[in-house]
């Protein structure tokens, strides 16, 4: 009697259990985009399984969007495949090149970075997306593993999110809509694939193939908010981060491949403003684990601009290159790692963080303008700023039109103040024209301008 007590306790206890993990599953299918970027690189590869690849780019969104694989194939005689992905963290990018140092007999890797890379707490949802899509066609023990690197990671395991893998609908979603679900349902019950699925689920981004997508747009640093000028302070770099990267070469040391540590180009408004940060000491440290665990230590933004050298043009956003911007750094990258593996000394190629005052010097005097306002009830209050030289003297110009208006007015000539006000009455809108220049200089090429249209 007591036996069977116990069996229907159990039964119950069973039955509950499938019960959740259907309802989890059915949500999983339902609300899980299909066609993510990171589903996408990783359904690519599996398609590609069979191809030579000896050439692996990780990292996160920096080489994701920043390494076009074709244009490094095209300089290296190689054949690379970019299994990069958005938020990728040091054990997943780890992760990534394991299982292609499984598949392919690799020659290099180039891990692309941030100082973030280095400092930052992965993120969540990231981590969820790429243990999802790694996991697909992979074995129960590949699977387990890559559960058990979100479920016992330092940042995880002490809280819930240990455990809440198991629900990645929790993170990974399209937008809580019935018209989205409903796309996202019909995408799967039409057997759409991942890279068919992405044409509408990813607007703006285009996949070119072998793991690479990006955006075509450039973003317009005349019109950059100052909700976008966070530069990454001195905080510094995270013991557990840089031991990872260790790892991460000792792995590839292990396995004689050649490992490619490299920073990712900014644009010069973050190069110049930091002249007075620990940049220089922090990406030190970094470039000595690299070297001191067999890689080799690339910071793009240190390059001989002869060589290379972004433009604002080859962004897609603050951080981030496009598409011309990716193939634009990829063949200087590839000509770069051509001349080291051809016996070359590059060290000459690069400055060296002791001369970082040198690369500061070697960027224009003014890298940003910008502004920000408060509409108030008589007028518009407009505080311009710039990131420039330490040593620069600055001068302001404001210029305004209407809505509709073709040619700006001067409102207040250049001088030294940085503030104007707009006088206003009832609504409309205000175009306002901000160039900032060294004191003194009249050339237009070295002035720095930003435009804004103010809703008031």
């Amino acid at each position: 009697m007591q036996t069977t007590k116990h069996l229907r306790r159990l039964g119950k206890a069973l039955a509950l259990l499938l019960s959740a993990l259907f309802v989890d599953m059915a949500l999983s299918y339902a609300l899980c985009p299909l066609g993510s970027i990171t589903e996408v690189t990783w359904y690519d590869y599996r398609q590609a399984v069979e191809e030579d690849f000896d050439t692996v780019v990780i990292g996160s969104s920096y080489a994701q969007l920043g390494i076009n694989p074709f244009a490094l194939d095209e300089e290296l005689g190689s054949n690379a495949y970019n299994l990069a992905t958005l938020g990728q963290s040091l054990p997943d990018s780890l992760a990534a090149l394991q299982t292609a140092a499984h598949d392919h007999d690799l020659h290099r890797v180039v891990l692309c970075c941030g100082i973030e890379s280095f400092r930052d707490t992965p993120q969540y949802d990231r981590q969820i997306c790429f243990l999802q899509a790694k996991s697909v066609g992979e074995s129960l023990l590949a699977k387990a593993q890559n559960a058990a690197r979100v479920a016992f990671d330092a940042d995880n395991f002490p809280n819930s999110k240990s455990l809440t893998w198991v629900f990645p609908w929790m993170y990974n979603t399209v937008p809580r809509t019935y018209e989205a679900i409903s796309a996202n349902v019909q995408s799967r019950l039409d057997g759409q694939t991942p890279l068919e699925a992405s044409e509408t689920t990813e607007s703006g981004w285009r996949y070119l193939g072998k793991g690479y997508g990006g955006y075509d747009d450039t973003f317009d640093f005349q019109r950059m908010s100052t909700d976008l000028l966070s530069i990454p302070g001195n905080a510094p770099l995270e013991a557990r981060h840089l031991e990872e990267l260790a790892a991460l070469l000792d792995f590839c040391t292990q396995q004689n491949i050649t490992a490619y540590v490299v920073m990712v180009p900014q644009p010069d408004y973050m190069n110049l403003a930091h002249h007075e940060s620990w940049y220089p000491q922090l990406l030190l440290q970094a470039q000595q684990i690299v070297e001191e665990h067999g890689g080799r230590f690339m910071d793009a933004n240190l390059i001989d601009p002869r060589i290379y050298r972004p433009l604002n043009t080859d962004f897609r956003d603050a951080q981030h290159l496009n598409i011309d911007g990716a193939a634009r750094f990829s063949t200087a990258l590839g000509r770069i790692i051509a001349r080291c593996e051809g016996g070359e000394d590059i060290r000459p190629l690069f400055s060296s963080y002791d001369d970082w005052d040198a690369h500061i010097d070697s960027l224009k005097d003014i890298a940003l303008c910008y502004c920000d306002y408060k509409v108030g009830p008589d007028a518009i209050e407009f505080v311009a700023g710039t990131v420039a030289k330490p040593d620069a003297k600055i001068e302001y110009q404001f210029e305004t039109a209407a809505a509709q208006a073709k040619r700006y007015e001067i409102a207040q000539p250049f001088g030294t103040s940085y503030t104007f006000e707009a006088p206003i009455s009832g609504h409309g809108k205000l175009k306002v024209l901000v160039t900032a220049r060294v004191a003194g200089q009249t050339s237009d090429e070295d002035a720095c301008i930003w435009r804004g249209t103010v809703v008031y």
